[in-house]
């Protein structure tokens, strides 16, 4: 096997899994050369330079040589995808936040396993890196009165911005369809509009009924969740809290419900520090 120079760049952990008694393969997104897979030899020894490094959250700086194997079918070809290994590794950025509170710590995981989900091997996506560096950042210190609205409002804030960047970010205002107004179907004191993720998104009564006539689901969601969804898109994720107004400890989790199951279905892929927050019932659901 043989190794090319080594390269470093800092980096944030998507995903790690033990390997033997004292090693770690870890998944990491890093800033200039995107997502890599590497050999992390003898993380858990106690004298290992590894040691107490590759935790999650972090902003790591770690140098590293990618693999090449010879391949099995044709002699003198390489198996691009084999598993570089980590030399060198340091703290930049320690976030402690996640690890004080319940609610940080549950979106911080849900950020990583979305972004482990919408990432390539090798592929260099900057925004992605500085996408969830802001989502870590964005969320609560510490327990308190209204940690969870504030990690709702991040995470929110988050999986909109991660749907930008995928080019699939919702119709919240306009028609999925046509790009035209889409008022709402029905009034009174709690308006609601036709949705479909599905389709993208918010539609006009034309198309939602064209839609369901072909069997596609569509719903409707409260014409203020949507409203403030798209607040929350225009906004930066630091100030997801800010957009969301004085209503946001209402606001928050129902905007959260929207952009969790509009990505579950988009994706087709639920991350498992959300699925007890989608198995409640739909908290945009129109009251019966």
């Amino acid at each position: 096997m043989s190794a090319r120079g080594a390269v470093k760049d800092r980096g944030l952990l998507l995903r790690r899994v033990p390997f033997g008694n004292t090693s770690l393969v870890v998944h990491v997104l890093f800033r200039e050369r995107g997502r890599r897979e590497l050999m992390a030899k003898g993380a858990y020894r106690p004298k290992s330079r590894l040691s107490g490094v590759l935790d999650w959250f972090d902003e790591l700086e770690l140098s590293w040589t990618e693999q090449a194997a010879p391949s099995s079918r044709r002699r003198g070809t390489v198996q691009r995808n084999a598993l570089g290994q980590v030399r060198t590794g340091a703290l930049e950025v320690r976030r402690r936040g996640p690890t004080r509170s319940l609610a940080a710590y549950r979106a911080a995981s849900a950020m990583t396993e979305l972004m482990e989900v919408a990432t390539r091997h090798g592929a260099a996506e900057r925004a992605h890196f500085e996408l969830l560096s802001a989502g870590y950042d964005a969320l609560p210190p510490e327990d308190g009165p209204g940690a969870q609205t504030a990690a709702h409002a991040a995470l929110a804030s988050f999986e909109l911005s991660l749907a930008g960047e995928l080019g699939l970010f919702p119709a919240l205002e306009q028609c999925a369809v046509c790009g035209e107004p889409a008022p709402p179907v029905r009034g009174g004191a709690a308006p609601r509009a036709a949705f479909s993720a599905t389709l993208g998104g918010r539609l006009c009564r034309e198309h939602a009924e064209e839609a369901r006539a072909r069997a596609v689901r569509v719903g409707t969601l409260p014409v203020t969740t949507l409203e403030a969804a798209a607040r929350l898109g225009a906004a930066p994720i630091a100030r997801a809290l800010e957009a969301l107004g004085p209503d946001a400890e209402r606001l928050a989790p129902r905007v959260l419900d929207l952009t969790g199951r509009f990505l579950d279905r988009q994706l087709e892929t639920r991350p498992k520090s959300r699925a007890r927050f989608l198995a409640a019932p739909d908290r945009n659901r129109a009251p019966r």
